[in-house]
């Protein structure tokens, strides 16, 4: 078939590459019609995602027509048009279950690519720090935005003793009746903790607060929660509700904790 695929940092092609196969039995081939360019797409053009290889066909978003299907697949069939987003959901995990497509656990099919980001093995980037002249010491900090704040708590947990300061601004969802959650990782937190609050924020409603803070002083965590006057999102310059006074008091939040937990580098 013919594809738009990576030939290198700035290198894109238009060439015949190796037809698709059913390889799961959810899975589902389609002959694309039209497809269009997103903001991440940006991100495999200029090399920043390191696993990229001369072949790889890009284009996540497309809509087209079904012309063969898995033996488990049962919404679709051949000769459907469909409308593809830029994520794969198995309708099936907890999140799924509970509409949240984005963080379906089972599609990715390399999902050892994705713990650095949630919070279970990132040995290799540690490693890959480990090799550097220009880094001192072993102990690190992490810091989250929005659904990341879960996931720098869920790290830090995770390798307590490379972890001394965890961060989150306007993250919501930490802590929640999933076996995965946030919070359930405060008695592995070595760490100090700083959580920055968005008010009003239905992310991260006052009961979820409460239940947060009752894990981490249960567990004697050392932690801070301030609420700023600002909306979700409000540490983004380029978000709409983006508030360069709070943005600058969370920035000089986040470096004193870095700063009074990270000096010494041991």
């Amino acid at each position: 078939m013919r594809a738009l695929y990576w030939n290198g940092v700035n290198d894109l092609r238009v060439g015949t590459v190796k037809d698709p196969e059913i390889v799961n039995p959810r899975d589902a081939i389609l002959r694309v019609k039209l497809s269009t360019t997103c903001g991440s797409d940006l991100h495999f053009i200029d090399g920043y995602i390191p696993t990229m290889k001369a072949g790889d066909v890009i284009g996540h978003e497309f809509m087209g027509e079904v012309v063969e299907v898995g033996p488990a697949v049962r919404r679709v069939k051949k000769g459907d048009r469909v409308v593809v987003p830029s994520f794969i959901a198995c309708g099936e995990c907890w999140y799924c279950q509970e509409k949240l497509f984005s963080l379906c656990d089972c599609t990715h099919p390399k999902p050892e690519l994705q713990e650095p980001l949630l919070g279970y093995p990132t040995a290799g980037i540690y490693g890959y720090l480990d090799t550097r002249d220009d880094v001192r010491g072993r102990k690190v900090g992490v810091v989250g935005f929005c659904m990341g704040g879960g996931m720098a708590l869920a790290t830090a947990g995770t390798y307590p003793e490379r972890f001394e300061a965890a961060a989150s601004f306007h993250g919501g969802n930490l802590a929640n009746d999933a076996p995965t959650s946030p919070h359930l990782f405060a008695p592995k937190l070595k760490a100090e903790v700083y959580i920055g609050v968005a008010e009003n924020d239905v992310s991260y409603p006052p009961a979820m607060a409460e239940r947060l803070q009752r894990s981490l002083t249960e567990a004697n965590v050392r932690y801070t929660t301030q609420t700023y006057p600002a909306a979700h999102g409000w540490m983004m310059p380029d978000f709409p509700v983006y508030d360069h006074a709070a943005a600058e008091r969370g920035w000089g939040e986040m470096l004193a904790l870095f700063g009074r937990t990270l000096h010494g580098g041991e």
